[in-house]
């Protein structure tokens, strides 16, 4: 008697991760910081009233890690051909859920990438990602819904093998195959995701290893909490940040810089007022 049965329905992201992870081996590092979210809240809501775009802690975290990129150009690694070198350009890739019927399990997960994030300010990024998500989750963003069709009608082992060959031939011998629908380098220098909206305090993202990106961040549950300020006790919005990192990339020196400047820059962005608009 067998003890499984196969799933009835399975997301074109399941599929996908089930062809690119096989063995429990990585070179990841993980961690987390508590961010103070006292400032970013009041300036995102001032941001908010002056345009009336839907305006989040994603959009300010995706210019600050852009900027951060910007800062430290070595930061922007990928591996090609067996050798870490520099990307190009900063673009950042943004996670976005897709529910299907209201109550099921079965939500599929899909993203959209924000090339050159760090010419952009928060506001451009802001409308540039609600327009591009809002035709991820309806089903009318072309590239997105044409990667879907073509992963989901290819069986298990070959869409292992396929994607092991595309991301070969994109990164290691550089082929433009755009006009097979393969988008160069689909998610970019860093990748941003966020679970607050599924009620999450916390929790860690695995890197997406034919993605070739060496760093993503989870953004959990702004919650109330006390906290020391001036040797004083507070009570301090807080949102806790967890982070993974390709140690092949970056060392523990370089991961303390990024999240130390990522975690500045959004817990001030009145510092930097020509970031936000």
């Amino acid at each position: 008697m067998a003890l499984f049965k196969p799933l009835e329905k399975i997301s074109s992201w399941r599929r996908i991760s089930t062809a690119m992870w096989s063995e429990h081996t990585s070179p990841q590092v993980t961690g987390f910081d508590d961010v103070d979210m006292a400032e970013a809240e009041e300036v995102i809501e001032e941001l908010r009233q002056k345009t009336g775009e839907k305006i989040t802690v994603t959009h300010l975290w995706v210019k600050s890690l852009a900027q951060v990129y910007a800062r430290y150009p070595q930061l922007n690694a990928v591996i090609v051909r067996g050798k870490p070198m520099q990307r190009k350009s900063i673009d950042i890739f943004v996670q976005v859920s897709v529910p299907t019927a209201k109550g099921s399990a079965d939500a599929d997960l899909s993203g959209v990438k924000i090339r050159n994030a760090d010419q952009k300010t928060v506001l451009e990024i802001a409308r540039e990602l609600n327009q591009r998500a809002s035709g991820v989750r309806k089903g009318t963003d072309k590239e997105i819904e044409d990667t879907k069709r073509l992963m989901d009608t290819i069986p298990g082992p070959v869409l292992k093998l396929l994607m092991r060959g595309i991301t070969n031939l994109t990164f290691d011998l550089e082929l433009d195959l755009t006009s097979l629908g393969v988008k160069p380098d689909p998610f970019g220098s860093g990748m941003v995701t966020n679970c607050a909206g599924f009620g999450v305090h916390a929790g860690f993202a695995p890197l997406v290893t034919l993605a070739r990106t060496p760093m993503i961040f989870l953004l959990g549950r702004t919650d109330p909490k006390p906290v020391v300020r001036d040797g004083e006790i507070v009570i301090r919005p807080m949102m806790r940040a967890c982070a993974t990192f390709d140690h092949r990339l970056l060392d523990g020196y370089q991961i303390g810089l990024a999240c130390t400047q990522v975690k500045e820059f959004v817990e001030r962005p009145r510092m930097h007022p020509e970031w936000l608009m």
